[in-house]
């Protein structure tokens, strides 16, 4: 059995009254309060900032994402389908039933967007 990698950097956590926190970022001068840190603890070595991992969607934002992307595919066809019978001549005398779909696409259009974390335009 191979051994575990042993991780190449550790987080350090440091606890500090929020008038210290804001002392450090007026030192920090702009750049991280992390990188300001590594290069005044330690000045001779390579201070570059390390490298990041991409940051992976979760399973339900990438679920939420495409429901979000067929819910929009519905209510373009919906719309596009509304247009045509409207210049056609054939829109039904009661509109309630499509007004009432379309309230419904937006209440579940907004739901999924607050639920991806995302502001409407």
């Amino acid at each position: 059995m191979p051994k575990p990698k042993a991780p190449s950097t550790c987080v350090v956590a440091l606890r500090c009254s929020p008038e210290q926190r804001a002392e450090l970022a007026r030192r920090a001068a702009g750049q991280g309060i992390g990188v300001y840190l590594r290069a005044a603890l330690f000045p001779a070595n390579d201070n570059s900032p390390l490298p990041r991992q991409p940051r992976q969607p979760s399973k339900d934002d990438v679920a939420l994402a495409r429901a979000l992307l067929q819910l929009g595919q519905i209510a373009t066809t919906l719309r596009d389908q509304a247009r045509t019978a409207e210049l056609a001549g054939t829109l039904p005398e009661d509109e309630r039933p499509l007004e009432d779909i379309r309230h419904q696409l937006a209440a579940i259009k907004t739901l999924l967007m607050k639920g991806l974390g995302v502001r409407e335009r």
